[in-house]
C-alpha cells in the first residue's frame, strides 16, 4: 500500500466512525430520557436477590430466574438500588454501553485486508443493527436489556478472543457470560467450533468443551423458579420451527407474522449455508483449502453458530407462547447480531462485494431495518405512561394497580426499605408536584366537556374508582394537545394522587378533530380521601375535569 493510500484510508476512517455513532447516540439519548420507574423484571429479580432488610441474598443470586442465571444481573439490580435509587435510566445507559462494546468487538473481528470502505460501512451496519429501533425495549427498559447483555456482551468478547487465538482468556470470559444470561450458554459450542476451524491444539479444545459441560450441568442442578406458561395450546413441529426462525427475523411485525417468520427463515438459511460451506473448506484435504479464508471467518462462524443455537433453544422452550413468540421485541437483539454475522460472512466470502458494493448493501440494510422498527418502538413508548402510573400507585397504596403491572407486595416492601424509586425524594406525581402539596383551588379552571369538532380545549372524566381499584380515567386536550400531567386533589386542595398522561386515544381525535392522539390519562389516589378532584396541568394552568352531564 502506497503512502498516499494509507493517508487516504486514515482520513476516511473517522467518517465511518461518526456515522456508526449516530444510532448509538440516538439510543443513548433515549436511554437517558427514559422513565425513572423500572419495569416488572427488575422488581421480580430485586425481590429474589435481596433479603427483607434490603441486604444482598446470595442464595437468591444462585437461583435461576425464568430459567436464566442472575448472578451478574441480580448484583447490578441491587447496586442500582443502593447507588442510584433504583433508577431505570442508570440500567438503560449501561445497556447502551454494553451494546457499544459488542459493536466494537465486531469491528475488531474484521480482517485488515478489507478496504476502509468495507470495514467502515460494515461497522456502520453493525451499529444500526445493534441499536435498531426494533430493539428499543432492550435499551430503555434497562432491566430487560441489561439482563440479556450480561450474557451476550461477554459472549461476544469471548468469541473475539477465540477468533484471535486466545483460547484460554476466551474460556474465562465465557464463564463470566454464563453467569449473566442463558443466551450465553451456546457460546461454548461456538468457542469449540472456532478453535476447530483455527486448528487449535486438542488440549485447548478439550478444556473449552469441558468447561462448557460443567457450566451446563451446573445450570441443570441450580434451583429454578417455575415459569408460568400456557399448556392448553396445541403445538407441533411447525410451531417450533416458526418460533425458532422468527427469532432471527429483522422484520418483527405480528400483524404480518407470516412475512416476518419467512424473512427469519431466509436469514437462518443463509447463515447455515455459509457456515456449512466454511466447515467443508476446513474438512478439505490439506493443500486444497484456502486456510486464510477459514481463519478470518472463524469468529463470524462462531457468532452465527451461537445465534442459531439460541434461536433453537427459544423455539424449543418458549413456543408454548405461540408460533409468533420469536418476533416479539424482547428478542430483537438477536436478529441484529445475526444480520451482523451474515453481512460480515458475505463480505468475506464474495470478492465481488467491492468497497462500494459492500457500502451500498450495508447502508441499505441499516436504513431499511432501522425505519422498519418504528412500529415496535412506538409499542414500547406506549408503555411509558403505564410505568408512571405504577410509580404513583406504589406510593399511594393502590394494590390493584400495582398487582396489575406484575409488581408484588414484596417488591413494594423492598422498594421502601431500600429507598428505591418511587420511594425517593425525587419522586413527583407530575409537573413537580409532590404528594401533600397544596393547590389553590380558586386558580383551577373548569375544562369544557363538549367533544365537538373544532373545539381545541376540551376533556372529561370517564371513569371513577370502583373498589378495590382506585383508578380515575378520561381524556383531555388543551389547544389541541395533551396535558402535561394529571393530579388528584382532595376537598382541601391537597395533592393525594396523580398518574400518567399521553395514553393513545385515537377515538377522541376523530371526534374532536384534534391533532394529538395521545390525549388519554389515568390517575390513582390515596384510599379514603374526601372530595377527590381530578386536575390537569397545561403550561402551568390547572384545569378540572368532570363527569359529563
Amino acid at each position: 500500500m502506497t503512502d498516499g493510500a494509507v493517508l487516504t484510508r486514515a482520513r476516511s476512517a473517522p467518517v465511518w466512525w461518526i456515522l456508526a455513532a449516530v444510532p448509538a447516540a440516538a439510543m443513548l439519548y433515549a436511554a437517558a430520557t427514559a422513565p425513572t420507574m423500572n419495569f416488572k423484571d427488575y422488581w421480580q429479580v430485586l425481590v429474589q436477590v435481596t433479603s427483607p432488610d434490603g441486604s444482598l441474598h446470595p442464595r437468591g443470586l444462585a437461583t435461576l430466574y425464568v430459567g436464566h442465571p442472575v448472578e451478574l444481573f441480580g448484583t447490578l439490580c441491587w447496586l442500582d438500588a443502593k447507588l442510584f435509587g433504583g433508577d431505570n435510566r442508570a440500567l438503560a445507559v449501561l445497556a447502551v454501553l454494553l451494546g457499544g462494546v459488542i459493536v466494537y468487538c465486531l469491528n475488531r473481528m474484521l480482517p485488515a485486508r478489507l478496504s476502509t470502505t468495507q470495514r467502515g460501512s460494515l461497522t456502520v451496519a453493525f451499529s444500526f443493527l445493534m441499536f435498531n429501533s426494533t430493539a428499543l425495549e432492550i435499551f430503555v427498559l434497562g432491566g430487560s436489556g441489561v439482563h440479556w447483555l450480561c450474557g451476550l456482551t461477554p459472549a461476544t468478547v469471548a468469541i473475539l478472543l477465540a477468533h484471535r487465538g486466545r483460547a484460554m482468556p476466551a474460556v474465562g470470559v465465557a464463564l463470566l457470560a454464563s453467569l449473566g444470561h442463558g443466551s450465553a450458554f451456546p457460546v461454548w459450542v461456538a468457542l469449540v467450533v472456532i478453535g476447530w476451524l483455527r486448528r487449535d491444539r486438542p488440549w485447548r479444545l478439550g478444556v473449552t468443551a469441558g468447561a462448557g459441560v460443567v457450566v451446563i450441568v451446573t445450570w441443570l442442578l441450580l434451583p429454578k423458579k417455575p415459569v408460568p406458561i400456557p399448556t392448553d395450546t396445541p403445538l407441533g413441529p411447525d410451531s417450533f420451527l416458526a418460533a425458532t426462525v422468527g427469532t432471527l427475523s429483522p422484520i418483527r411485525d405480528t400483524g404480518a407474522a407470516a412475512t416476518s417468520i419467512a424473512v427469519g427463515a431466509l436469514v437462518a438459511a443463509l447463515l447455515l449455508v455459509l457456515i456449512v460451506r466454511l466447515v467443508q473448506q476446513r474438512l478439505a484435504p490439506a493443500g486444497t483449502a484456502p486456510v486464510a479464508d477459514v481463519l478470518e471467518a472463524a469468529g463470524w462462524v462462531g457468532l452465527g453458530v451461537q445465534l442459531l443455537l439460541v434461536a433453537v433453544v427459544i423455539g424449543g422452550l418458549r413456543d408454548e407462547f405461540g408460533a409468533t413468540i420469536g418476533i416479539t421485541s424482547r428478542y430483537a437483539m438477536l436478529p441484529g447480531l445475526a444480520g451482523c454475522a451474515l453481512l460480515a460472512l458475505l463480505a468475506l466470502r464474495f470478492p465481488q462485494l467491492t468497497g462500494a458494493r459492500t457500502a451500498a448493501l450495508a447502508l441499505c440494510v441499516s436504513l431499511v431495518t432501522y425505519a422498519g422498527g418504528t412500529l415496535r418502538a412506538d409499542e414500547v413508548r406506549a408503555q411509558f405512561p403505564v410505568l408512571q402510573l405504577s410509580a404513583v400507585a406504589m406510593r399511594v397504596g393502590d394494590r390493584a394497580e400495582v398487582a396489575a403491572t406484575g409488581i408484588t407486595p414484596d417488591a413494594v416492601h423492598r422498594a421502601a426499605v431500600l429507598h428505591v424509586y418511587p420511594f425517593t425524594s425525587g419522586f413527583t406525581v407530575g409537573c413537580g408536584f409532590h404528594l401533600g402539596d397544596h393547590v389553590d383551588q380558586r386558580t383551577i379552571r373548569r375544562l369544557p366537556g363538549q367533544p365537538l369538532t373544532g373545539n381545541p380545549t376540551v376533556g372529561l372524566l370517564e371513569k371513577t374508582p370502583t373498589p378495590p381499584a382506585e383508578l380515575f380515567s378520561g381524556w383531555a386536550m388543551v389547544d389541541n394537545r395533551r396535558a402535561d400531567c394529571v393530579l388528584v386533589v382532595d376537598e382541601h386542595g391537597v395533592v393525594v394522587g396523580g398518574g400518567a398522561v399521553g395514553e393513545i386515544r385515537a377515538d377522541v381525535a376523530e371526534v374532536t378533530g384534534g391533532v394529538d392522539i395521545h390525549t388519554g390519562w389515568t390517575a390513582t389516589a390515596e384510599r379514603g380521601t374526601v372530595g377527590d378532584t381530578v386536575v390537569l396541568s397545561s403550561d402551568d394552568v390547572l384545569y378540572r375535569v368532570t363527569v359529563p352531564s
